[in-house]
């Protein structure tokens, strides 16, 4: 979480850590839990950090996102939070169980039923290193359609779930094909996403590295402050082949795209949905 020289929260600072995650490419946002910590409770900064986050991403850009707060405490306490989320435009709960520690498993279904009354539930959180409660199967086959189901969770706002989680499928599987298609070696540049599956290699770039500087570390950049020259290795004419997913880049390093794929210098041999691959001529 974001905050000043006196610890307190800074909206400035929390402004520009959601703007982070969203320009990285992330296709939603979690919040009320681990990256806001679940200790802002205890300070009345529960709803100033929901509403401070999704007023962030709806000014900062239009794409679809999946917005999950983190819901905690006893059942009047966890319905209070889903209500605040709700609320704010959030559409669904990430429910901490740490609560109801010692609860029998009837008392677990009637508290998660509860709480999906007024929102949906996409998960419990269960690691008991860190406080929570291993949630017997026998619970979590009762959290079905049966007990904690569409109906009570509401179609419409269920769909949306389904829905994001299809089409996560379905960029995962274009993803895969795209990297099937890159040679072993070759020097590339590819947005993040892709970084995994293509650092293999001596020479991978994080777009729109080498064409234009972004990230730390990759300007040459000495200690008093002046710029080296660039070296043949962050030359752009020595990048083969380019990967990315338009949906992670920014206004400019999609231009950027634009320029290079309608030169003749370059051939693209994949491109769905925002899925690009493309290699030198």
């Amino acid at each position: 979480m974001g905050k000043d020289q006196r610890h307190r929260l800074s909206d400035d600072t929390q402004r520009a850590l959601t703007r982070y995650y969203l320009d990285a490419g992330a296709g939603g946002l979690a919040v009320g839990v681990h990256t806001t910590q679940f200790a802002i409770r205890d300070v009345g900064l529960y709803e100033p950090v929901l509403e401070l986050a999704a007023r962030t991403a709806r000014d900062w850009t239009d794409r679809p996102l999946a917005m999950i707060a983190g819901l905690a405490g006893r059942t009047g306490q966890a319905c209070r939070e889903a209500e605040i989320a709700l609320a704010h435009g959030y559409h669904a709960g990430l429910l901490s169980l740490a609560p109801m520690k010692g609860a029998s498993i009837d008392e677990l279904i009637e508290h998660c039923a509860a709480v999906a009354q007024v929102i949906p539930l996409v998960g419990f959180y269960l690691q008991p290193s860190v406080g929570g409660i291993v949630l017997p199967a026998q619970a979590q086959q009762r959290c079905s359609a049966r007990d904690v189901g569409v109906d009570k969770l509401g179609a419409q706002r269920q769909g949306l779930v389904v829905r994001r989680q299809s089409a996560l499928l379905v960029a995962l599987r274009l993803l895969r094909e795209a990297v099937s298609l890159v040679p072993d070696d070759v020097r590339i540049s590819v947005s993040y996403n892709f970084s995994p599956h293509l650092a293999h290699r001596e020479y991978v770039y994080e777009y729109p590295n080498p064409w234009r500087n972004s990230y730390w570390g990759v300007d040459q950049r000495r200690p008093d402050g002046r710029v080296t020259a660039w070296p043949p290795a962050h030359d752009p004419a020595t990048i083969e082949w380019i990967a990315v997913d338009k949906g992670t880049l920014g206004a400019e390093s999609q231009a950027l795209l634009k320029d290079l794929l309608a030169s003749p210098e370059w051939v693209t041999v994949f491109d769905q949905a925002n899925v690009v691959v493309a290699h030198r001529a």
